[in-house]
């Protein structure tokens, strides 16, 4: 059983882009068969808040320096499906030379999904994996915005791959390797976007992480731990 009711999703996330359905998520998540289910139920709990601070945080409609978001700043998770800013094909900076996972003209490779994916080789990997065709996604990016599973399994297929020379998100949260047991939280950040957010002490992108998981951990009812987030911060 998948360890989130379609009640408790509509409640944490009201302010849900259209293509972010609870459907959607459970047939991406269906093609995971250890996304969520491995590991203790308390386990299985930290993955999923875990999952879901991070998703909120990349498509955020609110933030914590508004001036009084309505329904407050962290149930606005999940509200844009695709990179601000981006939707008119401005922003090529993500199409970039790849012999293996080559842009294709007239597309563009922006954040888009419940991860945001990015960046031409990024839609070409995930495009092999879900689709066993790395061109499905090359030649038409915008589905990762559009189609509900495809915008949550390339978040997912993301969660479960191995980032090298970095873990899976996924094998982080269930406890492998033992280094992050601390803080597997803040590992899990540095996986998907340390460069900008991690080794800066606290930023406001590390604390709007962590202010989704205490807001995700308490309407599941999960101790929240003292150290959220240290290791990101820590880094150097």
């Amino acid at each position: 059983m998948f360890p989130l009711s379609e009640q408790q999703y509509h409640a944490m996330f009201p302010n849900r882009n259209r293509v972010f359905t609870y459907n959607g998520l459970l047939e991406a998540a269906s093609k995971y068969p250890k996304f969520l289910n491995e590991g203790s139920d308390a386990v299985k709990t930290n993955e999923l808040v875990a999952f879901l601070a991070n998703v909120s945080h990349e498509t955020t409609g609110g933030w914590p320096d508004a001036p009084t978001p309505p329904n407050g700043t962290y149930k606005w998770g999940l509200h844009f499906a695709e990179e601000v800013g981006c939707e008119s094909g401005q922003c090529s900076q993500y199409t970039v030379e790849s012999k293996d996972y080559p842009p294709v003209a007239n597309q563009t490779y922006q954040g888009r999904g419940a991860i945001q994916l990015s960046y031409n080789y990024n839609y070409g990997q995930a495009s092999e994996a879900i689709f066993n065709d790395k061109n499905q996604l090359l030649n038409n990016p915008s589905l990762v915005a559009t189609d509900p599973v495809t915008a949550w399994q390339t978040a997912i297929w993301f969660w479960m791959t191995p980032q090298a020379p970095k873990p899976s998100c996924h094998e982080v949260m269930i406890g492998n390797p033992k280094k992050y047991a601390d803080d597997p939280f803040g590992e899990t950040v540095n996986i998907i976007n340390g460069g900008i957010e991690c080794g800066n002490n606290m930023n406001p992108q590390l604390d709007n992480r962590i202010g989704f998981y205490k807001y995700f951990a308490t309407l599941l009812n999960m101790p929240i731990p003292d150290n959220l987030g240290q290791y990101c911060a820590s880094l150097k």
